[in-house]
């Protein structure tokens, strides 16, 4: 309908499920009261649109050959597939049962009513994938029908519903192969679209929404203000589109560039000059200060708290969204740390978790990794000097690759990353969980090893490893349900 209104803003959001991405919830009463008012705001507002945009003139064809053209039509594209004989009969009836409201009831009127049952139906409102004839199973999973396909590669694409190119696509069962899935998110990743879908894997994954929810000491940190939390995330999504959709896509880019894109506050806050204006622009940055996504303002401000930066938070989200190790939850009665005594830095205090038995499981996993980013402090402005002393920034991780990797800053940290296998399989994963909205099961296995097959071969390169997660088994076929055969 081309509407800006953009109601689904006033929805409640998705939770984060296991996957540790945004999942589709439990639908409540008021998710639903929500939808209704949607679809009956929209109606109202584009039905005489909708109306004067058919190539069929109620005044000389009739209103049921025009309705039946807007459902066939509007319909398909509501659903992401050609609807069935039943569902035009059922979406008719409706129709014609508006016509017997009281009053003089217009067509448009009557194309009204219309367009708030489809925005209603459940074929609107949720993905299905139930298939619409017998289905075809192959090793105990069923293979997705191409209209499903098509769904699923534009939602994980483009975060919406499929074009027109690639509904037809799969009108033409153009989307059975792998070569023609490659086709297509060549194409798609060239949209757009494309760019609010990698904004928001990344937000997910680094956990970048906080940044426009943290608070900072005023006193002790005057720059940071709402302005700055919105430029942080910005330079945030500029960086990450550029890198992958603009640039040569490789991990080793995403992790170690020494460039971003800064307008004059945020050039104030990395210390560098001739910036002006409010306008992002890319900027090269200092190779000994500054490495890729590790290093920027939106990661360094959440991973802190309103006063100093957090060594354990920074080394907890390396941990668990860079090597995929989730951790333990912390015992129930955990000692404070004491407070920093005058002339103490932040690493000589966390070093009393390796004196306490059960801070020290988790910790000696976390905070030798966040030691390395002890140069940023809670907004992320590079530092050399803390409590009068300098910084060390050296650090470690231990069973990175089955061994313990040193490292002092964050350049070099970055290349033990980029170099690490262990690093480049939690990539994919994080991905597959991104793409499917899942964690990955054990049927899911050769599909990632694929996957990540491709990924290798191609040098690391993320736009390789999103065409080979849609190319890949599991994307084209899902597991049979309990009895799902037997009903």
């Amino acid at each position: 309908m081309n509407d800006p209104s953009a109601p689904a803003g006033a929805f409640a959001g998705e939770s984060i499920g296991g996957s540790g991405f945004a999942t589709p919830g439990i639908v409540s009463a008021q998710d639903v009261s929500g939808y209704m008012d949607a679809a009956e705001t929209l109606a109202s507002g584009n039905a005489g649109k909708l109306a004067s945009g058919l190539s069929c003139d109620p005044a000389l064809q009739g209103d049921a050959m025009c309705a039946k053209q807007f459902v066939e039509g509007f319909g398909r594209r509501a659903y992401r597939r050609r609807l069935t004989p039943a569902e035009v009969a059922d979406l008719l009836q409706v129709f014609t049962e508006a016509g017997a409201l009281p009053g003089n009831v217009t067509f448009t009127d009557k194309l009204q009513l219309l367009v708030r049952a489809i925005l209603q139906s459940p074929q609107f409102l949720y993905h299905w994938e139930l298939g619409l004839s017998a289905p075809h199973v192959t090793n105990g999973a069923i293979r997705l029908t191409p209209y499903e396909v098509a769904s699923r590669l534009s939602y994980f694409l483009w975060s919406s519903m499929p074009d027109e190119e690639l509904l037809g696509a799969a009108e033409a069962n153009r989307l059975g192969t792998p070569s023609s899935l490659a086709a297509e998110v060549t194409r798609m990743l060239q949209d757009p679209k494309a760019r609010d879908t990698v904004t928001s894997f990344h937000s997910q994954w680094l956990r970048l929404d906080n940044v426009l929810r943290i608070t900072k000491d005023p006193t002790t940190y005057p720059l940071f203000n709402d302005a700055l939390r919105r430029d942080m995330k910005a330079e945030n999504a500029a960086f990450v589109n550029h890198v992958l959709l603009d640039s040569d896509a490789k991990l080793a880019t995403l992790l170690g560039a020494t460039f971003s894109f800064v307008n004059e506050p945020l050039a104030k806050l990395y210390g560098v000059a001739g910036v002006t204006g409010t306008g992002l622009r890319k900027v090269a940055l200092d190779a000994s200060e500054r490495a890729g996504i590790l290093t920027q303002t939106a990661l360094l401000s959440t991973t802190a708290n309103a006063y100093e930066a957090s060594l354990i938070l920074r080394g907890q989200l390396l941990r668990e969204q860079f090597l995929c190790q989730p951790l333990a939850p912390p015992p129930a009665v955990v000692p404070p740390l004491p407070a920093l005594a005058p002339g103490q830095s932040l690493r000589e205090r966390s070093k009393a978790h390796m004196t306490n038995a059960s801070c020290k499981v988790c910790h000696e996993l976390i905070d030798p990794i966040g030691y390395g980013f002890g140069n940023y402090d809670a907004i992320g402005a590079y530092r050399t000097t803390e409590a009068g002393k300098a910084i060390d920034a050296s650090g470690s991780i231990s069973g990175l690759d089955g061994s313990d990797q040193s490292f002092n800053g964050p350049a070099e940290l970055a290349a033990l990353l980029s170099n690490s296998n262990q690093v480049k399989n939690c990539i994919a994963k994080q991905w597959f969980r991104f793409a499917f909205r899942r964690a990955e099961l054990p049927e899911d296995a050769p599909s990632l090893s694929s996957a990540f097959d491709a990924f290798e071969k191609a040098d690391y390169d993320i736009r390789t490893l999103l065409s080979a997660l849609a190319q890949s088994p599991s994307f084209s076929y899902r597991s049979l349900a309990p009895g799902e055969l037997s009903q």
